[in-house]
């Protein structure tokens, strides 16, 4: 479905029954500025957030700014206590276990009133809801006209209007063919939430809001109930309603619409009806049902590795917190544990964001230097990093400037060797270098022992020509040919060799991928190049796009922002929410001269220009230290440079960066204006009148000066 409706009503009591789908209810019911700072901000990932919302953590009642104390009432902080945000932070250990410790108690207290409080939803009917089933052989109509079904199905309070214009804009065409997404519910204050068809209430009781096949859609949208804060999996009552709903769903689909179809290895036929999880909400046998999660569909594509099961529980963890409207605290000793420690230390001339994808592929790959894993497609791949024939023999190409071929001919090698001294000498002092740092001599070393036997004599040929070969054979080796075991992986790819191609790989795929910076690298950045490591090539286009490779990518880059996050501290991770975050800040500096309080405080004519570099330290505080100009235009070049969206005003959400202006952006004098959006139509920005950080109505200060020149920027995170 699309994200534009409001999210259906929830309810916790059960349906009179005299609704219907319809659409009604039956009666009776500029400055140059940027410092070009490489810090990396630390939010989470963004693919989630448009249709399942953002990521939100409780505020405090007591915010410190600028060395002074604002204490609100209580009606501001309960506003804040649902949109107060923040990016990957490491809160105090002992903190940490206060609160833990007091939120399970919470939790209690809340299931044990829960228990007591809440209605026996089947005492007008003798069956319950595990009574009766879904039976595929009939329709969704037929089903909520059964007795049976009364403990289990019903109409949903508030059914949808089928003339709906966000629903009519769904409406599947002839031709088409509909695909099921499964959703938890968003609880945030992200105006976008997802459109339900049905609802599956944590009880486990099913509630149709839109009749799928009288009014059929492109994306039939299942939402699962979840109240404010929740990122665990689905209590099991409501986990065996989803995965009966869903296979339900599916068959019906499977038998309407013509789907591909795949055969199995068991001589059965798999028709394949497209279903959405990116939040793991569903079981994998009945995703595998109808073609999902099995083997890529692109021709010769071998699978993606198998996951680990504490990754992908982390993963799926970071990806609920989208739309829960809270946050979710990782102990460090469980993400610790996840990421194996290297075996060769991070040296000078590797950059953090390198590190992180060496840990994630360390996370998924789950050894040592000296693990050998067998691929799909009967390659070989070793060590820390699943480094395969296509990394060995591509490396080689690089340094010795020679075209091997795709993938490499460690045969077109031994040839090339064979007749050029040349290239023997080139491999020699390629190896010799890389025994003292490379090129800069910042980087890992190889053993000098290893490095000599590359030596070559006063002949120009090789002093050990046995070691040589046996080293184009290794290469041989893994692409599948007779036997391997440690003891070659310890002679002819040593761990530091295994450091510096896995380095050398991953900034090469990178810069071929479009990443301007490894160390500015984004999540999503990081799983499309964490499928390269894979494979040992860049993917295409048609590769990256294969279901199972886009959740591979999901959860590798998700581990790779979890170890960017461990370089930054040793306590505890949040993951919470960067819109969130921008509102609660913005709301605790109002009444301040923001502007004065940076390095800006002196070319913005005592404050009247202000608005840049006010903003500067929203932007600062939250996290995003790459922001830093006193120029509108200079600042949002920077952020939409990191991956911040821009869109037309209509679209802000509260914690978007907002700005207009007249003719040139970055004419600077007064031509343009900056904030951030508050909730209910505000904004929060420099007042050039008081020169200070006030709160105004957004459609006076920006539409009303800037028309359709104004526009909004929200973080890469949200």
């Amino acid at each position: 479905m699309t994200d534009n409706a409001a999210h259906a009503a929830k309810s916790s009591r059960p349906d009179s029954g005299n609704k219907s789908f319809d659409g009604a209810v039956a009666k009776g019911g500029t400055h140059p500025g940027g410092d070009g700072s490489t810090s990396v901000s630390k939010e989470v990932g963004k693919e989630l957030t448009s249709p399942e919302g953002n990521r939100r953590i409780a505020g405090k009642t007591e915010v410190k700014t600028a060395g002074s104390s604002t204490v609100r009432d209580a009606r501001t902080n309960s506003k804040l206590a649902e949109q107060i945000g923040g990016e990957l932070t490491f809160p105090s250990l002992t903190d940490y276990g206060r609160s833990n410790l007091a939120s399970v108690a919470m939790k209690k207290n809340e299931s044990s009133a829960e228990k007591q409080s809440k209605p026996d939803y089947y005492a007008f009917s003798g069956d319950t809801k595990d009574s009766a089933k879904l039976d595929p052989k009939k329709s969704i109509a037929e089903l909520l006209a059964e007795p049976s079904m009364k403990g289990k199905l019903r109409i949903a309070e508030n059914p949808a209007d089928p003339n709906d214009a966000a629903r009519l804009a769904d409406r599947l065409k002839p031709g088409e063919t509909p695909n099921i997404k499964v959703v938890y519910s968003d609880e945030s204050n992200n105006p976008n939430k997802a459109q339900p068809d049905i609802i599956v209430k944590k009880d486990g009781t099913v509630h149709v809001v839109n009749d799928h096949e009288k009014n059929p859609d492109k994306e039939i949208c299942v939402v699962v109930e979840r109240k404010k804060g929740e990122t665990d999996s689905p209590p099991v009552a409501q986990q065996k309603a989803v995965d009966e709903l869903v296979d339900y769903l599916g068959t019906r689909l499977a038998e309407r619409y013509p789907y591909p179809s795949k055969a199995n290895a068991d001589g059965t036929v798999t028709k394949q009806v497209p279903i959405t999880d990116q939040q793991n909400l569903l079981s994998d046998q009945v995703e595998k049902k109808f073609g999902n999660g099995r083997a890529p569909e692109v021709p010769n594509l071998p699978p993606p590795p198998e996951v680990p099961q504490q990754v992908r529980d982390i993963s799926d963890s970071m990806n609920r917190v989208a739309g829960s409207g809270g946050s979710r605290s990782f102990g460090r000793d469980g993400v610790d544990s996840s990421i194996p420690r290297r075996d060769v230390p991070q040296p000078l001339n590797e950059s953090n964001g390198v590190a992180g994808v060496k840990d994630a592929l360390a996370s998924i790959n789950k050894g040592t230097h000296e693990t050998i894993r067998n691929r799909a497609d009967g390659h070989r791949q070793v060590g820390r990093y699943g480094l395969s024939d296509n990394h060995f023999g591509g490396w080689l190409s690089d340094i010795l400037g020679v075209d091997l071929g795709d993938p490499p001919d460690m045969n077109k090698l031994r040839e090339l060797l064979k007749k050029d001294p040349e290239l023997r000498k080139k491999l020699s002092d390629a190896m010799a270098k890389q025994s003292k740092g490379g090129a800069d001599g910042k980087g890992t070393k190889v053993p000098q022992e290893f490095a000599d036997k590359f030596a070559v004599g006063a002949d120009g040929n090789f002093k050990n020509q046995q070691f040589i070969d046996n080293f184009l054979n290794f290469g041989d080796k893994l692409k599948g040919g007779g036997q391997m075991g440690t003891t070659d992986v310890n002679q002819y790819l040593p761990k530091e060799l295994q450091d510096v191609m896995a380095q050398d790989r991953i900034q090469k795929f990178a810069h071929e991928m479009g990443v301007a910076d490894p160390n500015k690298m984004k999540p999503e950045e990081a799983g499309r190049v964490g499928a390269a490591m894979y494979l040992g090539r860049v993917p295409t286009q048609n590769e990256m796009a294969d279901p199972s490779y886009q959740k591979y990518a999901k959860d590798f880059g998700n581990m790779y922002e979890m170890s960017r996050a461990r370089q930054s501290g040793l306590g505890d991770i949040n993951v919470s929410d960067a819109n969130g975050k921008m509102l609660a800040l913005s709301n605790g500096k109002v009444g301040q001269q923001l502007w004065a309080q940076g390095k800006y405080r002196n070319l913005v004519e005592g404050g009247n220009l202000g608005c840049a570099a006010s903003v500067t330290e929203v932007l600062q505080d939250a996290g995003f230290s790459y922001a830093s100009s006193a120029g509108v235009g200079n600042l949002t070049d920077q952020l939409m440079a990191r991956g911040w969206k821009k869109m037309p005003v209509q679209y802000a959400q509260p914690g978007d960066v907002v700005y207009g202006h007249r003719g040139n952006l970055h004419a600077g004098g007064g031509n343009g204006h900056i904030g951030v959006v508050g909730e209910n139509g505000s904004v929060y920005h420099n007042s050039s009148r008081k020169t200070t950080w006030s709160h105004d109505n957004l459609n006076s200060v920006f539409t009303r000066r800037f028309g359709s020149n104004t526009y909004v920027l929200r973080p890469p995170s949200a």
